[in-house]
């Protein structure tokens, strides 16, 4: 094993080492926000000049830019990649992965949600209890398991999963503020608190926006699940008919059915709006062309769901420039209201539907939505110039900013082990006030993208750690060359 520094982290010239486990993760699994969410993040920590990036999952996965990847081997026995990821390092090492070399220590652990989130921590406290160990929630879990109409003990035993992970992070990261406080919910009955962190999910604002789509009909994009009531289709369907009994052309484009399910679903869908080609159904796709395709063809982009972790695929059309309209009850509308954002609420506050607590009257919430549509066709060149004011404020939020973020705030939570922090504009770190945090002493060599050498606190050392190009297996020459230093704490806890 590699020699172990004096004050417990890796000696100087050593790039920060960052250890995902994802049961699943990229846009290309087919397996919604979460695996969409995780493998950009995945993508962004590695392309930040200090940070090595590891990629840990079951069977196979696409490339995730310059982290490196290791596959555990599918077992067909077992019934869920996440289950195997979890039992994994209860009774094989770091040795038994293939092209993981056994010596290897990463500084930080993290997985997502109830999903990966109890695998990464099986992985740090049997591997790597050196580590820092963080958990990134996505979902209101309990929020989701009732709309679905679980019995009461399902959603309690879905919570206890992430609440007895959170019991042992160093930091909670909250995709957006509404699920930094469905964390901090979940964990208040623990004895221990760890630090949270707000992350903005990336936008990927990227040349002119789109120009929406002109003519005698008022098309709407709905981008994902149509067989799972949180999502909230056949409200959507209700809303096509109420739209068209107003004397509107209302028209529907449904992106994210699995192929086998296409024409069964315009079957559905003709029978619900009464007539075929109102409603156009399209299978899932992870190209980025054809994505791009559905906005240019639409009018509106809408999300209409009964509630909503965070709703990337608002966020995502928003970056292309196209007016939307999201549920209350969800992150994506609370960053559109967030006085801590810049031009947020200026711009997104007619994005909004007020629809909370609607679920339980359908008619109402149908009602709602219709009418916020309507509201939207009568403003539309407004709305289409606020649009393109939230195009702009979105620049401001990469994954490139959400991963220095993060990193930083690891940095933060070493130093102050119950704080909380805000994901900023450009990745700069907030208070949960929105005031901007003063930067952390620099330990050794400047450091790119503002972040820090990482500070972490005794019993929680890093020992040295062999850097590794991107998608290489096994120890290689450092691919970056920044320091980090360790600060140690003894007030941490010890195991």
């Amino acid at each position: 094993m590699p020699s172990q520094p004096a004050d417990g982290g890796p000696g100087e010239g050593s790039p920060l080492e960052v250890l995902v486990v994802a049961d699943v993760s990229g846009r290309a699994s087919n397996a919604g926000g979460v695996p969409v969410a995780s493998g950009h993040l995945t993508e962004a920590l590695a392309s930040l000049p200090d940070v090595n990036v590891t990629l840990l999952t079951v069977g196979g996965t696409e490339p995730h830019g310059d982290a490196r990847i290791l596959l555990i081997p599918r077992d067909p026995d077992i019934s869920w990649a996440s289950q195997q990821l979890q039992e994994f390092p209860l009774h094989s090492g770091p040795g038994d992965v293939p092209g993981m070399d056994p010596d290897w220590r990463p500084h930080a652990v993290f997985g997502h949600s109830r999903f990966s989130g109890p695998a990464a921590k099986a992985v740090w406290q049997h591997w790597y209890p050196e580590a820092q160990l963080g958990h990134v929630v996505h979902m209101p879990i309990q929020r989701y398991a009732e709309i679905q109409g679980r019995p009461l003990e399902v959603q309690e035993t879905m919570v206890r999963l992430e609440r007895e992970v959170m019991a042992d992070t160093d930091l909670t990261i909250g995709v957006g503020a509404y699920l930094t406080e469905v964390a901090r919910n979940m964990a208040a009955s623990n004895p221990r608190q760890p630090a949270f962190h707000e992350m903005l999910p990336g936008s990927v604002v990227s040349g002119p926006p789109v120009e929406p789509a002109r003519g005698e009909t008022f098309d709407i994009l709905f981008t994902g699940r149509v067989n799972d009531d949180i999502k909230g289709y056949d409200h959507l369907l209700e809303v096509v008919n109420e739209l068209r009994a107003r004397g509107v052309d209302a028209r529907l484009r449904v992106r994210g059915v699995p192929e086998a399910y296409v024409e069964q679903q315009r079957q559905y869908a003709a029978g619900r709006v009464g007539a075929a080609g109102i409603v156009d159904i399209r299978p899932y796709t992870s190209d980025l062309d054809e994505l791009a395709g559905d906005y240019a063809a639409s009018n509106l982009a809408v999300m209409p769901s009964v509630a909503e972790g965070f709703g990337l695929v608002a966020a995502e059309a928003a970056a292309r420039g196209l007016p939307v309209l999201v549920n209350q009850e969800s992150g994506v509308a609370e960053f559109f209201a967030d006085t801590r954002v810049p031009g947020a609420r200026d711009a997104g506050r007619g994005f909004v539907v007020p629809d909370r607590g609607l679920d339980r009257r359908p008619g109402e919430r149908v009602a709602a939505w219709a009418q916020a549509i309507d509201r939207m066709i009568r403003d539309y060149p407004a709305q289409v110039a606020n649009a393109a004011r939230m195009r702009t404020v979105l620049k401001e939020y990469s994954w490139r900013d959400a991963a220095a973020g993060v990193v930083e705030a690891f940095r933060h939570a070493a130093v102050n082990p119950r704080g909380h922090t805000v994901q900023g504009p450009k990745g700069v770190l907030l208070d949960g006030e929105g005031r901007p945090l003063p930067a952390l002493p620099e330990r050794g060599a400047a450091r790119g993208m503002g972040v820090g050498a990482m500070d972490l606190p005794q019993g929680r050392g890093l020992p040295r750690s062999p850097a590794r190009p991107g998608q290489g297996a096994g120890p290689a020459s450092p691919r970056r060359d920044a320091p980090v230093s360790l600060k140690k704490d003894g007030n941490r806890r010890t195991r």
